[in-house]
């Protein structure tokens, strides 16, 4: 996902297909992101590595990142944490940044019911202290963070 800072408002968002007026220019547009749950039932396709691709072309994502489900192979900047479709996602994370220690942004993508079970999200939709510390961390090192909820947007 590319991230782009508007000039006008200074506003840092990740570029997609849904535009909104700029809150400083009007004339200006952001064309943000919008996550696309796709239809892939999630009771039925638990860790299946074979939805990797349907599950990144519904945030955008192209190849060249690591997905969760999906097959393991190399490392890559960018790691996507798909909640509905794994067992445990934190211990997808855990894996990723110790076999990947170079992964610099990893993305926890899933629906609210999902986000909130695993204690990702609260239930109105806010991240938990749990992850404001990952996240956090993740700054320190100079890392990011990123929770993308198909109800709430861009966490």
């Amino acid at each position: 996902m590319r991230e782009n800072t508007c000039p006008d408002c200074g506003k840092t968002y990740f570029v997609g297909q849904k535009h909104v007026p700029c809150p400083v220019n009007p004339l200006m547009k952001h064309d943000v992101f919008e996550a696309h749950q796709p239809d892939i039932p999630a009771d039925h396709n638990l860790d299946n590595p074979n939805i990797s691709e349907p599950l990144l072309d519904g945030v955008g994502a192209g190849t060249g990142v690591n997905c969760y489900p999906g097959t393991p192979g190399s490392c890559h900047l960018d790691a996507y944490i798909f909640v509905d479709y794994v067992s445990d996602p934190w211990d997808c994370l855990g894996k990723q940044m110790s076999m990947c220690p170079n992964t610099q942004r990893v993305f926890l993508v899933g629906s609210h019911y999902a986000l909130t079970y695993h204690g990702i999200l609260t239930a109105k939709g806010k991240g938990t202290s749990k992850i404001q510390g990952l996240k956090d961390g993740f700054s320190y090192c100079g890392k990011k963070m990123t929770v993308i909820s198909y109800r709430d947007g861009i966490i």
